[in-house]
């Protein structure tokens, strides 16, 4: 039985939004119905249902755990959203919502904040009193900068702040120790604070598409990373910290400006996949050997003259990509590679095609322009 104020509430909401509102079984940030719990309203969504402003008569729903005002019209949030002191989870995602109130921040239950594709400009000075929220997204807005609270979010696990206009974080960024994802692709970052680093819980980071010039060498201490994406910026060499990363499995560093790489980069035993195209590198480290577990290695597009003979002691490596290099001879320990299954050589001025190359049992492409006295076609498939 639903309580006489709560009902009284949906009697108006529905008038509101012109359609009756149901209870639903399942609820989530895309729902248009409401949950109870004791007679009470414990989650309302309101998804998409053309509502300029939030109804005030939603404020007096006191037992809410749960609102969702996501795909709306609304452009700014009531300031009395600070009564709803019970709410665990707030999605405000695809409004045009300018700013947050700072009674936002009282909601000290509040777990999960998603506030993405809107028009906000900046947060709530006292953001940091939001002592229990594990996820933060405000992707795709135009926040350029975060107060000095934002890094007593302690709790905080995961983060989107990708496609907004940041130009710097926070001095102390680092004490955000509970962060395991975080995502500021998409931003104006020309550099990092070296106090990055003491996020030791991190397991990925995006940071593609940003400006950046360098990466501090602190990054060594993100021990439990396992996926670093910093592609398409302006870095022009990796630190050798980076080889500190035990557990990284991914590392995209593609369109940078990098002309070689750290030796240490040889230490990276769980990585898998590496991309390193469209930069300006001449050489490989001797070690590669290391990478143990690579199966994927994209260096293609770079200024490569010669390949060390540890490219052919990858015992996991299936996907070789070589092309737009300067490489004249392939190693002839690559026939060692009997895992590999795709191998691209095309537009490099190769002296000849080794005739083992199509001996490679598990080869299924070959790819190579044809080279002066070479009878092999381009494009041909290994096993004939």
């Amino acid at each position: 039985m639903l309580a006489e104020l709560d009902l009284g509430v949906l009697r108006v909401l529905e008038r509101a939004v012109g359609r009756p509102i149901p209870q639903v079984g399942a609820f989530s940030s895309k729902s248009f119905g409401y949950t109870l719990s004791n007679g009470r309203i414990d989650r309302l969504g309101l998804f998409e249902a053309s509502l300029p402003a939030l109804p005030e008569e939603v404020l007096k729903l006191t037992a809410l755990r749960a609102l969702s005002l996501a795909h709306n019209e609304l452009t700014s949030l009531s300031a009395g959203i600070g009564r709803l002191t019970s709410l665990e989870e707030l999605s405000l995602t695809q409004n045009r919502i300018g700013e947050l109130p700072d009674s936002l921040c009282e909601l000290r239950a509040l777990r999960y904040l998603y506030a993405s594709n809107n028009q906000l400009r900046r947060l709530p000075e006292n953001i940091g009193e939001l002592a229990s929220l594990l996820d933060l997204n405000l992707y795709n807005n135009q926040v350029t900068s975060l107060p000095e609270s934002f890094v007593k979010l302690a709790t905080l696990v995961r983060l989107w702040l990708n496609r907004n206009g940041l130009l710097s974080l926070p001095e102390n960024i680092g004490a955000l120790r509970a962060l395991t994802y975080c995502d500021l692709r998409q931003n104006r970052l020309a550099s990092l604070p070296a106090d990055i680093g003491q996020l030791t819980a991190l397991r990925c980071i995006h940071l593609q598409e940003n400006s950046l010039r360098s990466l501090p060498p602190t990054i060594g201490g993100w021990v439990c990373l396992e996926e670093f994406y910093i592609y398409i910026n302006e870095l022009s060499a990796l630190p050798a910290s980076i080889g500190e990363l035990r557990r990284l499995r991914t590392l995209w560093a593609f369109r940078n400006a990098l002309s070689s790489l750290p030796a240490s980069i040889g230490n990276l035993e769980s990585l898998v996949d590496l991309k390193l195209s469209n930069n300006s590198i001449a050489t490989l480290p001797d070690n590669l050997s290391g990478l143990r577990s690579l199966r994927y290695l994209d260096v293609g597009c770079n200024a490569l003259t010669g390949l060390p003979e540890s490219i052919g002691e990858l015992p996991a490596l299936v996907h070789l990509q070589l092309d737009s290099n300067r490489l004249t001879t392939v190693p002839d320990s690559l026939r060692n590679a009997v895992r590999l299954e795709k191998l691209d050589l095309h537009h490099n001025p190769l002296d000849v095609l080794p005739g083992w190359l199509t001996g490679l049992k598990n080869l299924i492409y070959l790819g190579a322009a044809p080279a002066a006295g070479e009878p092999a076609s381009p494009d041909q498939g290994a096993k004939q």
